[in-house]
């Protein structure tokens, strides 16, 4: 999208579970040159503006492009997790 140095992991949980913790909705890992710009992005590609968000700045080389701006399922960031870490390792 914006071409920026800096890929934004975001990730967004709603509303508490009845045992405890904020219920994970997705994640979004978004092209942008500040966090700000990275929320905007977000909420265009549907993230909800209301959820709670964390955030962090994650290494470009570690991050396949079919993974970046659109919400990613529990199940692509544990497959993206296997990939970072073995990109990490070499």
């Amino acid at each position: 999208m914006s071409g920026a140095d800096n890929l934004f992991w975001l990730s967004f949980a709603g509303a508490p579970k009845p045992s405890g913790g904020s219920r994970f909705l997705y994640v979004a890992i978004i092209d942008a040159e500040s966090v700000s710009e990275a929320l905007s992005i977000a909420e265009r590609l549907g993230c909800d503006p209301n959820a709670e968000v964390k955030g962090a700045d994650v290494g470009r080389d570690h991050v396949p492009a079919a993974y970046l701006n659109r919400k990613l399922t529990w199940e692509e960031c544990e497959t993206l997790e296997a990939i970072m870490v073995r990109r990490m390792a070499n």
